[in-house]
């Protein structure tokens, strides 16, 4: 398996005080290859769902990843930070 440099990796900040429910956050375009890396590392001090998802142009749940709590409606997130880290398998 190749190791990945995270120093070349490209690190995008969230940093919100709140997300209103069933709002979507657009956190920019990016080209991805296979082999290349995403770490998400976000959370969100109040709120009870966040979904997180990765999606072609005008698509919505390609590919995501989300955490659920099921036992409470939705509602707004506060105080939502963490980063995305992309790092391409043409690091060194």
């Amino acid at each position: 398996m190749t190791r990945i440099n995270k120093t070349d990796a490209e690190i995008i900040p969230v940093d919100f005080k709140a997300v209103a429910a069933g709002e979507t956050i657009f956190l920019g375009e990016y080209t991805l290859s296979n082999g290349d890396e995403i770490l998400c590392d976000i959370s969100a001090k109040t709120g009870n769902r966040m979904k997180i998802f990765f999606a072609k142009d005008n698509q919505e749940d390609v590919a995501y990843w989300s955490v659920n709590s099921l036992r409470q409606p939705d509602g707004a997130l506060g105080n939502v930070k963490g980063s995305v880290s992309i790092a391409s398998t043409k690091a060194s």
